[in-house]
């Protein structure tokens, strides 16, 4: 079992790297990252809880896609998904997510 921190691309890449040490491949990446950081009135935001739930909901995504990708590319197959939660499709007070 390993864990990582998906805001932190160093992390990302051990991760990629350790999957494919011990599986010899990547078939399936599955990007469900999501924290609520912020909500609420926006010109009551804070700036750093802001960046906080972006770097792990949109920059965690990128970070372990661009670490997958080269592998998936190189065996000429593999299957990326991303999710959301109903909050994509409602109106709720979490301006960041």
């Amino acid at each position: 079992c390993m864990t990582a921190d998906v805001s932190n691309e160093a992390e990302c890449a051990a991760v990629v790297s350790a999957a494919v040490a011990k599986f010899g491949r990547i078939d399936i990446l599955h990007n469900n990252v999501g924290i609520v950081d912020v909500d609420g009135d926006t010109t009551k935001i804070d700036s750093n809880k802001w960046t906080n739930t972006l770097n792990v909901n949109l920059t965690g995504a990128m970070h372990i896609s661009k670490h997958v990708l080269p592998v998936m590319r190189d065996q000429k197959q593999g299957v990326i998904t991303h999710v959301s939660s109903i909050a994509a499709l409602c109106s709720y007070p979490l301006i960041a997510y």
